[in-house]
């Protein structure tokens, strides 16, 4: 069976996209009654909007530069510090932070003996960019098997005038880019307003910056010194953070900067900004009921699970590791096995009732436009009988930012033949859907 091209069925997508809802999170001062006290939360909110939270149980970060977060779409987790340590949380959603912790994955406290003031994660490269308050940024490689033990593979020394420091990391991955933000304390530590400068640079090479541009002033109110800075690829857009006021700005490659708008971050003071959902979220799901039919009509199949799945990462654009699965296919003893999966591009599915053999009937699940189907790439592994079947399919994402909030809907179906007879069943799973976060 031939099967669309992958890229163009992509490229052609003209249906399926989302509306827009760009989630920042990051963390943030929080203020706790006895015996907590103050503390730093993760905050999450849709921005401008009222923000969700979580307790990390960290104290606050000792210097206003200090502190910073980045998002982790393979994991669905949160990279942040408070200045001394790198923690790796899972986010919970609470109206009172004081009353629900974030769950904490992992930790380790910084590897130079200066204090962290900015993170950035490239997912696909497995890259984590630190900067510190003695402004050197490090670029350290890990491993998803075990992402908090880290490997240093680069390091330098942003050069900037006296009294500045590097406050903040955002890592644009369609081109390889690092954003940088950096501002001004007084002697005693104090911010400057009217003083944070975002520069762009290659990730490769991040001390070196090709761009900088002075942040202005946030509609009347006068911009303070950056805390944190992050990216959102599918609509181009900077946002910047003094802590209370967070601005947005237009990117146009190579070094195109203009102010979009501005808004305060209240009730949220932020000591670091990361990008949670781009647009929408990457996300993946399961609805519907899975069917079968048979041949003779006194064969029994073994009923079995039959669960479609992901693997590689969520799906966001960029994600080149990005599979389809589907655990607990049927293959019972001496049969042979064969899979097709059928996926909508558009997010077209509807349940659509099909008679079949010995009064059974199928349920076939994605609409035939903007559809493909394939059975030769994919790929199957045997397990216990009568129900290990297993099948995976590569699907890997674009670096295409049309690809931003895409709806996919698909279905697996199973073949199994007794060899030598004219026994034979098919299969067919529930429905599942995905959505392509930025």
């Amino acid at each position: 069976m031939n099967f669309k091209p992958l890229a163009l069925s992509f490229l052609l997508l003209g249906a399926g996209a989302l509306p827009a809802q760009t989630r920042l999170i990051g963390p943030a001062r929080t203020n706790c009654p006895p015996p907590y006290g103050s503390m730093t939360a993760l905050a999450s909110q849709v921005v401008c909007k009222k923000p969700d939270w979580c307790s990390s149980g960290l104290k606050l970060p000792s210097k206003m530069w200090t502190g910073a977060a980045t998002w982790d779409p393979n994991l669905g987790a949160v990279w942040m510090s408070n200045g001394p340590g790198i923690y790796l949380y899972y986010p919970s959603s609470c109206v009172n932070p004081c009353k629900c912790l974030c769950k904490r994955i992992c930790g380790f406290l910084s590897q130079t003996g200066s204090e962290v003031t900015g993170l950035a994660l490239d997912p696909r490269k497995h890259r984590l960019f630190v900067s510190y308050e003695n402004n050197t940024i490090y670029t350290f490689s890990f491993s998803y098997a075990d992402p908090c033990k880290q490997k240093a593979i680069n390091k330098c020394l942003f050069s900037l005038p006296s009294g500045y420091k590097v406050t903040g990391l955002a890592y644009h991955r369609f081109r390889d880019l690092l954003f940088i933000t950096a501002a001004q304390y007084d002697a005693v530590g104090n911010p400057v307003s009217g003083t944070t400068i975002l520069f762009a640079s290659k990730a490769s090479d991040p001390c070196k910056p090709f761009c900088k541009y002075q942040i202005k002033n946030c509609g009347s109110t006068s911009f303070g010194a950056a805390t944190g800075v992050t990216y959102d690829g599918c609509s181009r857009t900077v946002y910047v953070t003094d802590g209370k006021s967070t601005v947005s700005l237009k990117y146009g490659f190579p070094c195109g900067f203009k102010q979009a708008a501005c808004c305060p971050a209240s009730p949220v003071y932020y000591y670091g900004l990361a990008l949670r959902d781009s647009g929408c979220k990457a996300e993946f799901g399961t609805s519907g009921v899975g069917t079968q039919g048979r041949n003779p009509c006194t064969l029994n199949p073994p009923n079995c699970a039959f669960t479609p799945g992901y693997s590689g990462g969520l799906p966001y654009v960029g994600n080149f590791n990005f599979k389809l699965n589907f655990t607990q296919g049927p293959n019972p003893a001496g049969w042979s096995q064969s899979a097709l999966l059928l996926l909508n591009f558009a997010g077209h599915c509807k349940a659509r009732k099909i008679p079949w053999l010995c009064n059974s009937t199928l349920v076939l699940y994605p609409l035939f436009d903007n559809w493909f189907y394939s059975t030769s790439a994919v790929t199957l592994a045997q397990g216990t009988p009568p129900c290990g079947l297993k099948g995976t399919f590569n699907l890997p994402i674009p670096n295409f930012t049309g690809l931003c909030c895409r709806r996919v809907c698909g279905q697996w179906i199973t073949f199994n033949a007794k060899p030598g007879t004219n026994n034979w069943f098919i299969t067919l799973s529930k429905e599942f859907h995905f959505t392509v976060g930025g």
